[in-house]
């Protein structure tokens, strides 16, 4: 039967078919060998052939071809025609209006369905904008085409694999009555409970192949659900984790892999954790150690130092003014010590609670939030306040604020054209003139961006060397003393101060340039000097340096002294701004802001700004919050640090808990009237309030 037979059932009346092939005996399709990677989407043998395994594919979206649709197309409508690279495709668009009678010069927005298809599709001989952009595409082997393109193309779920990354193939072998997409769709603590239930329904054979696996799998999910991960689910992507969920995951392989005698070490494990899930961390590091190894954690949180067995502190400033250890010893010990940290930790010293609250006068409001988990919120923002928001990890706050309410907001101020999630309605965007979101991303996008040069005093110091009696005589402009253009720079480095050496299968290198040994200008412009020092040597100064060294200069001495206000005395005026932390950055921005007289009326959103810093700075960070609230504005943040939310003048409380059973406004109010709420942060803003 060449592997094939039919077996027939007298009692039955009916024939069986049997095969040794693996395919299906009515339609013969070939069943796939089953191997482990038949389940990756990072394997050719398991990904959707359609998406290559990345679950979703770009198309061109209407809404970011016309980001302003009060535009009319006379007017610059379609964002695209509007740049050099598509000029030709403006052309025959003119072309085709001229000769038909399109009502090219209403506003975009009034166009009926119909007129704004045949903009994008095609009408008679025009192709249509979407014809355009598919013929740029023959030139996606440019680098610029393909940024350009990737401006005005949105991901959508893959049509083959419907977001599964995998073949259908992939997907047709099933554990009982699920397949492996299906099981990653489900939130882990019902995934622990789904394989208990499983591994009952085994026989006794089966039980014993896949008893090591299920003891794997079981390990894993445990840990996992103890670091309250719970809500999550493995096809979670790893980039829409929060810092504090990356963390905890990290730490949950760790204790699945049941390791003895290992030093562990943890920098700020606390970061992006609300303080119920970070008694669960450190009930999880106190099993660590109780397994025979050694957690050594860089920390600022003084709950979590309280935990510590052993302290040791560094100090006693930042910087240069750093680097000693001014304390080792135990936790008794430290309590009686004399350091900065100790005297928090004694209450010695304490953020005081604000003795009035702004008034709530004006308000912002998004209404039917429903993206992610949130469930149809309603999110009412006082205006000219200093407004805090807190919940669980995974509760939707950055759902709600970051994926929500400021693309939303940015989308009408036309300062971005990132996907919004979705709402109903908002109000009150008339009441401010502006959104900006300060994370703690890196400033600038290259090397050539450095803190002189973010608070705008770059250009008042090359002014000045443009005037020293030197450069006068030599006829130098200021910006001969810009390392960003030819002149004073080094040519060999083109003023980067180093030399990237590429190398094969290998990272590249960046050396030292030899010409100018890191410094960035050439010799001759290195002999012009302002009271005795060259622009390399004001340029590698800190802050607190040249402040004293500028403190003739009436424009350069207040950015100066605001950079110091914001406890950036130590850093470099001239290094490399991507060398800052994400806690630099965010501070760096601020007082951007702040030194931006100008600026008022807007909306500053804020996500953990407290992350890297100790307990005094976060004193130092609110004086700040609240100077742009005097100013003006109002300032939202997304906070898990309670020393923050007690001093907010609003705050709202995301929950109950986390993932589907998240995703509501729990409390709302004063930090004193949340504390009187029976939710997980109001529990632990009372005991705070109580001791202050």
């Amino acid at each position: 039967g060449e592997g094939s037979a039919f077996l027939w059932l007298p009692e039955l009346k009916e024939f069986s078919a049997w095969s040794s092939q693996s395919s299906c005996s009515v339609c013969h399709t070939e069943v796939p060998k089953k191997s482990p990677l038949l389940f990756s989407f990072n394997s050719p043998i398991g990904a959707c052939a359609t998406c290559k395994g990345f679950g979703n594919v770009l198309e061109y979206d209407p809404e970011l071809i016309v980001p302003n649709p009060k535009l009319s197309i006379d007017r610059g409508a379609i964002d695209a025609f509007e740049k050099k690279m598509m000029s030709a495709a403006r052309r025959k668009l003119k072309d085709w209006l001229s000769q038909s009678d399109f009502p090219s010069s209403l506003p975009f927005s009034e166009l009926s369905a119909d007129q704004k298809n045949e903009v994008f599709h095609g009408s008679g001989k025009y192709k249509g904008v979407f014809a355009a952009f598919r013929a740029l595409e023959r030139k996606k082997y440019k680098l610029h085409v393909r940024v350009f393109l990737r401006r005005y193309q949105t991901s959508r779920p893959c049509p083959e694999c419907e977001c599964s990354r995998l073949k259908k193939e992939s997907l047709w072998i099933k554990l009982f009555d699920r397949n492996i997409f299906e099981l990653c769709k489900i939130p882990l603590d019902e995934l622990q409970d789904w394989f208990r239930k499983y591994s009952t329904k085994l026989s006794p054979a089966e039980k014993l192949l896949a008893r090591e696996i299920l003891r794997q799998i079981e390990s894993r999910l445990q840990f996992l659900n103890q670091m309250g991960l719970h809500y999550l689910n493995l096809s979670r992507l790893s980039k829409t984790l929060s810092g504090g969920e990356s963390q905890r995951i990290n730490l949950a392989n760790q204790l699945g892999a049941e390791l003895s005698g290992t030093l562990y070490v943890l920098d700020e494990p606390s970061i992006g954790l609300h303080a119920s899930d970070r008694d669960r961390l450190l009930d999880a590091l106190d099993d660590l150690v109780l397994r025979g190894n050694s957690v050594v954690l860089v920390e600022h949180d003084l709950d979590t130092i309280k935990r510590a067995n052993e302290v040791i502190e560094l100090g006693p400033g930042s910087g240069e003014a750093g680097g000693n250890v001014v304390f080792q010893g135990s936790q008794k010990a430290f309590k009686n010590s004399q350091s900065l940290t100790a005297d928090f930790l004694r209450g010695t010293k304490n953020i005081p609670i604000p003795k009035r609250r702004a008034p709530k006068d004006q308000w912002l409001s998004i209404q039917g939030a429903k993206e992610n988990n949130l469930k149809n919120v309603n999110l009412n923002i006082p205006l000219n306040c200093f407004v805090g928001v807190s919940g669980v990890s995974g509760s939707g706050k950055s759902s709600l604020i970051e994926k929500t309410l400021y693309p939303a907001l940015a989308r009408v101020f036309e300062s971005s054209t990132e996907p919004i999630g979705r709402f109903s309605k908002i109000f009150g965007v008339d009441q401010i003139e502006g959104v900006c979101l300060l994370d703690q991303s890196a400033i600038g996008k290259s090397s050539r961006s450095i803190p002189l040069s973010v608070i705008g005093g770059f250009d008042e110091v090359r002014k000045l060397f443009s005037q020293t009696s030197e450069a006068s005589r030599r006829n130098l402009s200021p910006s001969y003393f810009s390392f960003n253009i030819p002149g004073g720079r080094c040519e060999t480095c083109r003023g980067e101060g180093y030399v990237k050496t590429e190398m094969y299968f290998l990272d590249d290198l960046y050396l030292i340039c030899e010409d100018c040994e890191g410094k960035r200008y050439k010799k001759e412009c290195l002999q012009i000097k302002l009271r005795g020092k060259n622009i390399a040597d004001v340029l590698n100064m800190s802050v607190t340096e040249a402040k004293i060294f500028f403190s003739h200069s009436s424009n350069l001495l207040p950015k100066l002294q605001l950079l110091e206000k914001v406890g950036l005395g130590y850093i470099r005026i001239g290094q490399s701004s991507q060398s800052l932390s994400g806690g630099e950055s965010q501070r760096l921005k601020i007082a951007s802001e702040i030194g931006s007289s100008s600026k008022r009326n807007l909306l500053y959103l804020l996500d953990e700004p407290t992350t890297g810093l100790h307990v005094s700075e976060i004193e130092l960070l609110i004086r700040l919050l609240n100077e742009l609230v005097e100013a003006g504005n109002t300032v939202l943040v997304i906070e898990h640090h309670l020393d923050v939310l007690k001093c907010v003048d609003w705050l709202i409380d995301l929950g109950p808990k986390a993932g589907k059973s998240g995703g509501e406004i729990v409390a709302e109010g004063s930090p004193e009237e949340v504390a009187r709420k029976k939710t997980l942060t109001g529990k632990y803003l009372a005991e705070l309030l109580k001791r202050s």
